[in-house]
């Protein structure tokens, strides 16, 4: 990746840059229009004058292939730089070299300019290998507008165009020639397409829809040969196989323009070589976008461009802020097929993988990748809606734990709340209502309220609301905290502490000692406290069939509920005084120790209640359904120990 340089203070001259002097700007390609749009935004009036070699006016490189393929007019793309009053734009007339001695550059003209701040934006130019026949006529390539204005005139008489490079432009050059009747084969010598943005399923995927589409792929193969007279006539490839045809475009990669920078004496390796400052070697002389190397890095994407064109923006305005390099990742529409990849995604990327974690469906392929237990890349194709949450994960490298790992090879997700619901997920816990039930009922301009009134769904407690919300695509007043179920279920933890943490109550040893200790050792006052016990159970079971019963799913679910916790309080306090914190053993011990678990259960679930108007994820729904159901649970075994616990008392 170029020479590394490990005590960059040393290789970088200190700035002496002159306010009175302009900046110049080498470049008027993406990376050097943004730079101008963010000195503007910042204020910065200096005087810049900005060289471009091409005659036209900056325009947007990234939609070449939507011109191609006649999406777009020529003049759209250019771009809108709005009033620069103190910018002079010189098209057409690019720099030859650069006097870093004397601070000045000289254009194609003769003209020299003084600068207080340079700035090389020189981007790069198409990889074009020396395969024999390169030369002739019907050759391109896919770079430039001047590249497309060539492509759409050819598009006449071609029969048979042959592309060499499956990677992002490749493609788009394939596509925009086949829109034209034109047959076109994709050359590739890697195993699957894009082979840098994804891994092989997904590159497969690409490929199958590539192939419906109409283009034809041979994978792990090149051109040794362009075979014709004075015009393309054939190919031959690695394997001897001859093709017929009349037009090649290359599209084999990039190569960063650094012999402007080589020959003012700038060090350079496999681009100009920059810090964390954007600085060169040369004092006051800076690179942004394709030309420049980072840290051994060179970034072919137009993403890293821009925030080196914002940083180099803000510290030409006085700012100190450093440039920490960029994340590799890219979403975009390749032939109108979604395309998502970040990090590092396969053995031809430039970190370590360990691990590869893959789901597919029929509308989608998805692929992690881990290093360590760790995030580190995500690729896939299709729609994949939590991609933009995997790459703040990536950047940071955060865990992948095995129940996540678990999630995404069986669902595709490695997270369960993300805005998009997946129709699976079960929104409304009352009426067991999946979110793909709801879709079900959704009709175009309904809000929240009517949907949930079409579809069941928040009708019973209402703490779905706001999740039948994110399917409605409507916003939805966040409701408060309920305040019963939370001290209830407060009440209950403290209660099951109580058991843990509290010596047992005294007994009475005479009567010169207070008689209170008779309610848990009277067998009048246990009977009393035990029949009491028992008949609250019986009514809390009761109102919990009746909360869970056709009725109560209509009327009065949370005036059941709040019964309910009630009564689970009222029968923890006799349970309390029934046994006196005594210890029990064998039934009795089973029969405390079901009793003191189902308090406990239904505390946690109560607080969640409480708090799921506030917390709207499907993974706090989930774990509050799971605890509600242990919770019923655990209730049915309680009547019959009870059963067993009053026939062992009055038979023996």
């Amino acid at each position: 990746m170029g020479t590394k340089f490990p005590a960059q203070q040393a290789l970088y001259a200190p700035a002496q840059s002159l306010p009175d002097e302009p900046i110049i700007i080498v470049g008027n390609g993406p990376a050097g229009v943004h730079l101008l749009k963010e000195l503007k935004r910042l204020g910065v009036d200096r005087p810049i004058i900005q060289f471009g070699r091409e005659q036209s006016q900056p325009y947007d490189r990234v939609a070449l292939s939507n011109l191609l393929q006649g999406k777009v007019t020529a003049d759209s793309l250019l771009a809108s730089l709005g009033d620069f009053s103190n910018v002079n734009f010189q098209s057409g007339n690019a720099i030859v070299s650069i006097q870093t001695d004397l601070r000045t550059v000289t254009d194609q003209q003769g003209l020299s300019y003084p600068y207080g701040a340079l700035v090389l934006a020189l981007g790069s130019r198409p990889h074009v290998p020396g395969i024999p026949g390169r030369k002739l006529s019907g050759v391109f390539t896919f770079r430039s507008i001047n590249d497309v204005e060539r492509l759409r005139s050819r598009h006449f008489r071609s029969r048979h165009c042959v592309v060499l490079g499956g990677g992002l432009l490749g493609i788009e050059a394939a596509r925009g020639m086949l829109r034209y009747g034109t047959k076109v084969t994709v050359i590739h010598h890697a195993p699957f397409l894009m082979n840098r943005q994804l891994e092989p399923q997904s590159g497969d995927r690409l490929r199958h829809e590539l192939e419906d589409k109409g283009l034809k792929v041979l994978l792990n193969s090149t051109i040794t040969d362009i075979l014709g007279h004075d015009r393309v006539e054939q190919v031959r490839l690695r394997g001897g196989e001859i093709l017929d045809c009349d037009t090649v475009i290359f599209s084999t990669g990039i190569r960063p323009n650094i012999e402007l920078a080589r020959h003012a004496g700038i060090v350079v390796g496999q681009g100009i070589q920059i810090n964390d400052q954007l600085q060169t070697s040369a004092p006051d002389v800076y690179a942004i976008g394709e030309c420049s190397e980072h840290r051994g890095e060179i970034y072919g994407l137009v993403s890293p461009g821009l925030e080196q064109a914002a940083v180099l923006a803000s510290r030409l305005s006085g700012a100190n802020v450093c440039y920490q390099g960029s994340a590799l990742a890219s979403s975009l529409k390749v032939s109108d097929i979604p395309v998502n990849s970040a990090g590092t995604v396969s053995e031809y990327g430039p970190a370590l993988i360990d691990c590869t974690l893959r789901h597919a469906s029929d509308q989608h392929s998805r692929a992690i990748t881990l290093y360590r237990g760790k995030l580190v890349g995500a690729a896939g194709t299709g729609e994949w809606p939590e991609f933009h949450r995997l790459q703040e994960a990536i950047s940071k490298q955060l865990p992948v734990y095995p129940w996540q790992r678990r999630r995404f090879v069986r669902d595709g997700r490695l997270y369960t709340d993300d805005q998009i619901l997946p129709d699976s997920a079960i929104l409304c816990n009352c009426r067991r209502l999946t979110a793909g039930e709801i879709r079900g009922h959704m009709q175009e301009g309904m809000t929240t309220r009517q949907l949930c009134e079409a579809s069941g769904a928040a009708q019973v407690c209402g703490s779905c609301e706001p999740l039948v919300a994110r399917v409605a695509a409507s916003p939805v007043e966040a409701k408060p905290i309920s305040s019963f179920p939370l001290i209830a279920g407060l009440i209950a933890l403290a209660y099951a502490l109580l058991f843990y943490l509290v010596p047992p109550f005294p007994i009475q040893q005479s009567v010169l000692e207070p008689a209170w200790p008779k309610l848990w050792t009277s067998n009048v006052a246990r009977q009393w406290t035990g029949y009491t016990l028992l008949s609250l159970i019986a009514l809390g079971m009761v109102v919990s069939l009746a909360k869970r019963g056709p009725q109560g799913l209509l009327k009065r679910f949370k005036l059941a509920r709040n019964a309910h916790l009630l009564l689970t309080l009222l029968m923890a306090s006799v349970l309390l005084v029934h046994t006196g914190l005594q210890q029990s053993t064998n039934l009795n011990f089973a029969l405390l120790s079901c009793a003191i678990a189902l308090i406990t259960l239904g505390g946690v679930t109560s607080i969640m209640v409480a708090l799921e108007p506030r917390i709207q994820s499907l993974a706090f729904k989930s774990w509050k359904r799971r605890l509600a159901s242990l919770h019923l649970f655990l209730a049915w075994p309680l009547p019959v120990l009870l059963g067993f616990h009053i026939v062992s008392v009055y038979y023996f």
